[in-house]
């Protein structure tokens, strides 16, 4: 015979059971939504250098120097990577960033432009090296003990571009 008490227990149960799997979902899913803000960032890098050699060879031909360079690059990619909680600063851009054993620094960020004649296309490589540490979603910021989830992630694009662009 099965009594009220009993029925009430496994609902409570089934209940906190769910809002377990609930936060631990959300929790892992943080890394993965700023992992595509990253990616999505360096696609509009390559945009940006694009847009940097275009500028460039047309201040060139004008004698004048260029309102957009590779500064303005770097300093775009690392606002959009700030909008994806993920902290660079100038400091962080690395010609070995693609040496992933080498990890003395954190994280870095390393870019490179060329043009193939041959194909037409515009060829931007991108590395990027970060780590993440996410806190516990929901109940991170009131129980502050639980262990953080602690990622390290690294993305290498190569994106290759039309001329027609």
């Amino acid at each position: 015979m099965r009594t009220v008490g009993d029925g009430n227990l496994k609902k409570i149960l089934w209940v906190l059971a769910a809002a377990l799997v609930v936060l631990v979902v959300m929790t892992w899913l943080e890394p993965f939504t700023q992992s595509y803000q990253i990616k999505t960032a360096c696609r509009l890098m390559c945009t940006d250098m694009i847009r940097s050699k275009g500028e460039a060879a047309l201040a060139q031909r004008l004698g004048e120097p260029p309102k957009f360079d590779d500064k303005n690059v770097r300093d775009q990619f690392i606002n959009r990577a700030r909008q994806a909680s993920v902290k660079f600063d100038g400091g962080d851009l690395d010609p070995d960033c693609p040496d992933y054993l080498k990890k003395d620094k954190p994280h870095c960020f390393s870019f490179k432009y060329s043009y193939d004649e041959q194909a037409e296309t515009h060829v931007c490589t991108i590395d990027v090296r970060y780590g993440t540490d996410t806190e516990p979603a929901l109940i991170g910021n009131v129980l502050q003990e639980l262990p953080h989830l602690k990622m390290q992630h690294h993305s290498a694009l190569v994106q290759r571009v039309n001329k027609n662009y």
